[in-house]
């Protein structure tokens, strides 16, 4: 039985041999596990803190695009309102304007029938211009004629005055 407990003294101490080199070589791999997880976990710490400063970098780059943005709606919404008012002037004015040529086109007719009755009428008036004169010498005439039969009256007056007198004579 010697021998068994020599054999089981030394499987014993085998059992604590190999124990302990397992127990020393789990500690050997978790440490190095832990250490490589360390850095894996230090690497992706700063990763994350570069992406954190990239993220609040671009929320504030977001931030100021949202504010541009804003303001780009404010001034197309007031370029809109104001292209309307400048669209509505410019249709006022254009129907301003073709209502303006319609009048200066009719204005034009006027005035070319205004021009074509002062012609008729400046000719009118060189007719009876000529006409007066004409009418003019007409009277002088006459009048020249009124004259010498005021005066042939007279004369034939006094003629038959001094043929009364005669009849009166001898009667």
């Amino acid at each position: 039985m010697t021998f068994i407990t020599k054999n089981a003294n030394l499987f014993l101490l085998f059992l604590i041999i190999l124990s302990s080199l397992g127990l020393v070589a789990a500690t050997v791999y978790f440490n190095y596990t832990f250490s490589k997880v360390n850095s894996e976990y230090s690497g992706l710490e700063q990763d994350l803190s570069s992406m954190k400063k990239e993220y609040e970098q671009k929320q504030a780059l977001l931030k100021k695009i949202e504010g541009e943005l804003s303001t780009k709606s404010e001034r197309e919404e007031e370029f809109t309102q104001k292209y309307q008012e400048v669209k509505t002037e410019k249709d006022k004015t254009v129907k301003d304007r073709d209502t303006f040529k319609l009048k200066s086109e009719d204005l034009e007719i006027l005035n070319t029938n205004l021009k074509t009755k002062n012609q008729q009428l400046e000719f009118s008036n060189a007719n009876l211009e000529a006409q007066n004169t004409e009418l003019n010498s007409k009277v002088n005439e006459l009048r020249s004629q009124i004259s010498s039969y005021t005066s042939q009256v007279s004369s034939l007056s006094s003629q038959l005055s001094s043929c009364k007198s005669q009849l009166a004579a001898c009667s």
